[in-house]
């Protein structure tokens, strides 16, 4: 078959996604063979809803097959946040490809129009058949917004953006070129914790911002009997926050969220030599 229009299939000139539960997952889903429209006759657009799919399909029997075993003991609370992570990244690509875009619940109940939500509605499957399983329970929660984004702390989206987000830049360096990268980006992360706190990403304000911004001005104006910082150092750091940030919430989906770590002037928290 070809591996192009695996999953795909015609009916009535409209494009399915069909798609066969793996063995291995088979106790976790019972669904044996998935078969959803993809609402359009193009198949270019059903080739990329497919690839939402089967991508939010993946996720799904990953966090299936994850949580089947003990995920409260200590050392598995890293997998947990990773879990929850992949379960909103998935309903993110499941509301994409059903035609919507992945929005919280509380953002559709204040900004959506009664027409997207009748139509995000109408595209719950189980609504009116009581009890939903597991898949339509996913299905429900991609399109009504019911999946929360977890509590991710600077600390922790460092690490997701050294593992996930910024993996392409590594591809090629040394271990010791790896370290020495992590280690300048890890500083500046890590002198934000000191001056503002761990914070939850989400609950970085500009006023966060702008105390590691005056905390770092204070070390490089020049003081007697002591030496002043340098301000390429300064500005390093605290660009590598304002691209932590930025980065973070592209990798999640929420490009167009304003980063604290800009300033009005010229756009972004700049330092000047004295």
């Amino acid at each position: 078959m070809d591996r192009s229009n695996r999953h795909l299939k015609q009916k009535l000139g409209h494009w399915h996604y069909q798609r066969r539960v793996p063995k291995r997952y088979a106790p976790f889903d019972p669904r044996g063979v998935i078969e959803s429209s993809l609402r359009t006759k193009s198949l270019e657009i059903a080739r990329m809803r497919r690839d939402a799919m089967e991508e939010s399909d993946d996720l799904y029997w990953a966090m299936l097959a994850g949580t089947a075993g003990d995920t409260g003991s200590p050392e598995n609370l890293a997998f947990q946040l990773g879990e929850a992570q992949r379960r909103y990244k998935a309903a993110q690509t499941r509301a994409l490809a059903r035609g919507f875009v992945y929005a919280p619940v509380e953002q559709l109940a204040s900004d959506a129009d009664l027409g997207e939500l009748v139509a995000r509605i109408r595209r719950v499957d189980a609504a009116d058949r009581g009890r939903p399983s597991p898949a339509e329970k996913v299905e429900a929660d991609a399109l009504l917004g019911t999946v929360p984004l977890p509590p991710v702390t600077v600390s922790a989206a460092f690490e997701i953006y050294c593992s996930d987000i910024a993996a392409s830049e590594l591809i090629g360096k040394s271990e010791t070129q790896i370290r020495a990268w992590k280690k300048t980006k890890r500083r500046g992360v890590q002198y934000f914790i000191d001056v503002v706190g761990d914070r939850n990403m989400r609950d970085i304000t500009r006023q966060d911002a702008q105390q590691y911004y005056n905390w770092w001005k204070d070390r490089v104006v020049p003081k007697p009997g002591r030496e002043a910082l340098s301000t390429k150092t300064a500005n390093r750091d605290v660009g590598n926050m304002r691209l932590l940030y930025s980065a973070y919430f592209k990798y999640i989906g929420e490009e167009d969220r304003p980063n604290p770590f800009r300033c009005p002037s010229s756009g972004i928290l700049r330092l000047q030599a004295a």
